[in-house]
C-alpha cells in the first residue's frame, strides 16, 4: 500500500516537473522574443541617432537596458525633445523664408507687368503727341 502510494506520489511529481519544465520553456522563448524586440528597437535607435548626427552618448546597448532606461527617460528625452523643437522652428522659419522668396517672385512679376504697361501707354503717348504735331 505504502509501495502504491509512493509509486502515484512520484508519478504525479514527475508529472508536475514536466509541466513546470515546459512553463518554464514558454516563459524562456517570452523573454526571447522580447529581448529581441527591445534588441531590434535600440538598433533602430541607434541608426536615428547616426541619422540626426546627434552626440555618440545618445547612443544606447541593449545590454543593460534598466540603466539604459533611466538615462534615456532622464536625459536623453529631453534632450531629444529639445532637437526636435529646435528642427521643427528651423523647419518653420525655412518655410516662412520659402513663403517670402515666392511673394517675392510674384511681386517682381506684377512689377515687370505694370512696367511693361507703362512702357506700352508711354510708346501710344508719344505715337500721339507725334500725330499731333505733324
Amino acid at each position: 500500500m505504502i509501495g502504491i502510494c509512493i509509486a502515484m506520489l512520484t508519478a504525479q511529481l514527475q508529472q508536475e516537473s514536466k509541466d513546470l519544465s515546459t512553463q518554464i520553456w514558454k516563459l524562456e522563448m517570452e523573454i526571447a522574443k522580447g529581448q529581441k524586440g527591445v534588441c531590434d528597437a535600440v538598433c533602430k535607435y541607434n541608426t536615428l541617432v547616426c541619422q540626426l548626427e546627434l552626440p555618440s552618448d545618445h547612443e544606447m546597448s541593449s545590454a543593460n537596458t534598466g540603466d539604459n532606461l533611466y538615462h534615456w527617460q532622464t536625459t536623453l528625452l529631453s534632450e531629444l525633445c529639445i532637437f526636435k523643437n529646435a528642427k521643427l522652428e528651423t523647419f518653420h522659419t525655412e518655410c516662412q523664408l520659402r513663403h517670402a522668396e515666392e511673394d517675392t517672385d510674384r511681386i517682381k512679376e506684377v512689377l515687370k507687368e505694370k512696367n511693361d504697361e507703362i512702357n506700352k501707354l508711354e510708346n501710344k503717348i508719344k505715337c500721339h503727341a507725334e500725330d499731333i504735331n505733324v
